[in-house]
């Protein structure tokens, strides 16, 4: 079976970036025996990563490379902001545990959109956050093999969902199986 829209893919791989040297460096890994699974065509990835997989087989490998602007984008200096250390207290106090440089926070805007942050300093009157992606500004090579493609299961719909409640088509079946006509979830 060919990878295609809607498949279930397992890939190994190997992710690189270039160092300020300009020698590539391993930056994620995944192995056959613990593969990246994800379902085509449903934007879980990269739409550029996915085009380069479509149309592969089980055993075949694949070494390609997607520019920053195909990626994640270019690091942008004005994705970094300076928050009142007062936005992180839960009960009038902040939990030094998580607040502290180097950590990657959840973050929400006013408009309910969601962030992940990596906290840059923390001072006594300031937190700088920079919500750019890790890999922002990076050209990414890819080197891995297909390890699977087959049909989406009922059981890998419900873990990527959570049920019946994710899909959308209004049918409230706790017990739903998408045998009757669900035209809201395109199964």
């Amino acid at each position: 079976m060919k990878i295609a829209l809607n498949k279930s893919v397992s890939v190994s791989y190997e992710l690189y970036v270039r160092n300020e040297d300009g020698k590539l460096e391993m930056k994620e890994k995944a192995t056959a025996e613990n593969p990246f699974v994800f379902i085509a065509g449903i934007g879980m990835m990269l739409p550029e990563f996915e085009q380069h997989l479509l149309g592969l087989s089980v055993g075949d490998k694949y070494d390609f490379e997607i520019k920053s602007e195909n990626a994640y984008g270019e690091y942008c200096e004005e994705k970094i902001f300076d928050l009142e250390p007062a936005a992180f207290e839960v009960d009038g106090k902040i939990d030094e545990n998580i607040l502290f440089e180097g950590n990657f926070i959840p973050l929400r805007d006013t408009e309910g959109n969601q962030y992940r942050g990596l906290i840059l300093e923390v001072t006594e009157n300031n937190v700088r956050v920079d919500i750019n992606h890790p890999l922002a500004g990076q050209d990414l090579r890819f080197e891995g093999e297909v390890i699977d493609v087959h049909d989406v299961t009922e059981e890998e719909l419900a873990a990527l969902y959570g049920g019946c409640g994710g899909c959308n088509c209004g049918c409230e079946d706790e017990n739903h199986t998408h045998e009757h006509d669900c035209a809201g979830c395109g199964c």
